[in-house]
């Protein structure tokens, strides 16, 4: 994911969000053959804007909007055994082909060296795209506490239930009496993660204000509505430099 984040002003940030997906699958066929599916490219593009609507001490909220653009593609293909080259399953393919609505809220807290917050995001899609078919809406609450050990480093903790619904019409493509997983109708569950971070802060020289962030956990709660890629480690990592 490159970001790129823009303060308008001392209450509003701008955000503009380019992903590059690469997923991978390693499928069994019902005579045993074994083959790797994959597919990668540019996902949907999203820009944001959050607004600070509460100010009070060291306690703040937030609600901002968004939309998510169809860049990324529906249609990527895969050799996959006895079918020859077919499109990819629902789940791996970059893009949802439609627009989306992005929906959040937010509040942080602080005190000393402690500081807190939560957090309420939805995603809802818009219309059906050119293969007759809308991705379900996602849903996610976190909820996280972080404590500054030293000026340029803290821990955090943070706690994450998500939710995506089922899809709504078919990709005439995906035949799900070849494979359950491309029933549209088994495609949504629900997953809580729990998940330990660290961040690290340059405070002197020529990288004064460039920030590491590494995060890891594992799922306590999964629920799948069908045959999906269940998650079992969920890892974010990323680098942020103020210009």
């Amino acid at each position: 994911m490159l970001s790129a984040m823009y303060q308008y002003s001392e209450n509003t940030m701008l955000m503009f969000m380019v992903p590059y997906m690469k997923n991978n699958m390693q499928m069994i066929a019902n005579n045993f053959e074994t083959a790797n599916m994959s597919a990668k490219g540019v996902g949907d593009i999203s820009f944001s804007a959050l607004f600070r609507v509460i100010s009070k001490g060291e306690h703040s909220f937030f609600l901002g909007t968004g939309m998510q653009f169809a860049t990324g593609s529906i249609d990527e293909k895969d050799w996959m055994p006895q079918m020859g080259r077919s499109p990819v399953a629902y789940a791996m393919q970059p893009g949802v082909g439609t627009q989306s609505v992005l929906l959040q809220s937010a509040y942080t807290g602080r005190y000393g060296i402690v500081s807190w917050g939560s957090q309420l995001d939805g995603t809802v899609r818009v219309g059906k795209n050119d293969n007759n078919y809308r991705a379900g809406n996602r849903y996610s609450a976190t909820g996280w506490a972080a404590i500054r050990a030293l000026d340029w480093i803290s821990f955090s903790v943070r706690v994450q239930k998500s939710r995506w619904e089922n899809f709504k019409g078919q990709d005439p493509g995906l035949d799900p009496a070849m494979d359950p997983g491309n029933d549209p109708m088994l495609q949504g569950g629900q997953r809580v993660d729990v998940l330990g971070g660290v961040n690290l802060v340059f405070t002197g020289g020529p990288f004064t204000g460039i920030r590491f962030f590494l995060e890891g956990g594992k799922p306590v709660s999964q629920h799948l509505n069908g045959p999906q890629m269940a998650a079992t480690f969920v890892g974010n990592a990323g680098v942020q430099v103020p210009l």
